[in-house]
């Protein structure tokens, strides 16, 4: 009998201490199952929220297409470089009013191709152009070209040229005369020849070619872009005729070139300009 309570009691305790273990064990279960599954998801979002920020980035440097048509507006021409800023390398320089497809654009900049080269120029230079029904007045045009006075240029196809080549004792080193109608075999002697278009090389200084154009009345004097070179412009009143006329000044290897309209002739002077090229 005594026996027997004894296994009771001892079976009892043995109970306890199972039930006691099994509370423990439930507990701890209850207490790391939540933190170890919210690290799990922690982890997950952390893992998430890097490949989208990877994914964002890749995005964000990928150039995306947009063809557009502007035209540029920058006095003195806009600078074509070779990446999206303005310290780098420049690959050219499209000339005032020109007009052309951007073939991308991407964080203010618009991808182009000019004259043979691309890059990339500033939109802030810019507005939107309708290039499809601007069409080139020069596009059928006779082109002139030498070597000796490092230019060439496109003239009307019922005009001519006539090159009277080595003037004034030697101090012009050339003259080249545009015109709609037929241009004399020479300069005439003691009087001037007046000619719609015309382009004069010199050796003289070219502060000493604008010198009596600066002290004119009746004038207006603007600064341009020709083929990369830096030009001064001016518009003035001839006396003699009272006729408006233009004057353009720019210095280039060492030779200072004067074109000129002389009177009337102001719009075929700007078209004669935009196929102006310096050698």
């Amino acid at each position: 009998m005594l026996s027997k309570n004894l296994q009771r009691k001892t079976a009892t305790r043995r109970q306890a201490k199972i039930s006691k273990s099994g509370k423990k064990f439930a507990l701890i279960l209850i207490i790391v199952l939540p933190v170890t599954y919210g690290l799990f998801n922690l982890m997950h979002l952390k893992s998430t929220a890097t490949k989208k920020e990877d994914l964002k980035v890749e995005m964000g440097d990928r150039p995306i297409e947009k063809k557009v048509n502007i035209m540029i507006k920058a006095d003195g021409g806009l600078n074509m470089r070779k990446d999206r800023n303005v310290n780098a390398e420049k690959v050219g320089k499209i000339p005032n009013g020109t007009k052309l497809e951007a073939k991308q654009e991407i964080e203010g900049w618009y991808f182009v191709s000019f004259d043979g080269a691309e890059g990339w120029i500033s939109k802030e230079y810019t507005e939107l152009a309708d290039v499809a029904k601007v069409a080139d007045p020069s596009a059928d045009w006779l082109s002139f070209t030498s070597d000796a006075y490092a230019f060439s240029a496109k003239y009307p196809r019922d005009w001519s040229y006539k090159d009277y080549g080595m003037t004034l004792g030697g101090e012009s080193l050339g003259f080249v005369a545009f015109s709609f109608s037929e241009l004399p075999a020479a300069i005439p002697q003691g009087s001037p020849l007046f000619v719609p278009i015309e382009v004069k090389l010199s050796t003289t200084p070219q502060a000493t070619l604008q010198a009596p154009y600066d002290t004119m009345a009746q004038k207006t004097v603007s600064e341009l872009d020709i083929s990369g070179a830096k030009a001064v412009k001016y518009v003035y009143t001839d006396t003699t005729d009272n006729t408006e006329k233009t004057k353009i000044f720019f210095s280039y290897k060492g030779k200072t070139y004067a074109v000129a309209e002389n009177g009337g002739y102001g719009e075929d002077l700007d078209r004669f300009l935009k196929t102006f090229k310096l050698k």
